[in-house]
């Protein structure tokens, strides 16, 4: 069921899969760890902040998720 939002079209995160979907205002980002078999939240952001402003600041690799360069989860 995770898979019904498409993954984003922008870069960079249609490379990292990242997807997301609204809810009462928020927009709210995800990524699929399919090895775990784990949903990741990514963020929760305003409808009216700058979005790209906060995926700026997240990243995935090798199955850690980082924000700012810091690690803030990890498999």
């Amino acid at each position: 069921m995770p898979k019904r939002h498409q993954v984003m079209e922008d870069e960079p995160w249609h490379t990292e899969e990242i997807r997301r979907f609204m809810v009462d205002g928020y927009v709210v980002y995800y990524w699929i760890n399919e090895d775990k078999n784990e949903v990741w939240v990514i963020a929760i952001v305003c409808q009216l902040r700058n979005q790209e402003n906060v995926l700026n600041a997240v990243h995935i690799e090798n199955g850690k998720l980082y924000y700012d360069n810091s690690i803030v989860c990890e498999h």
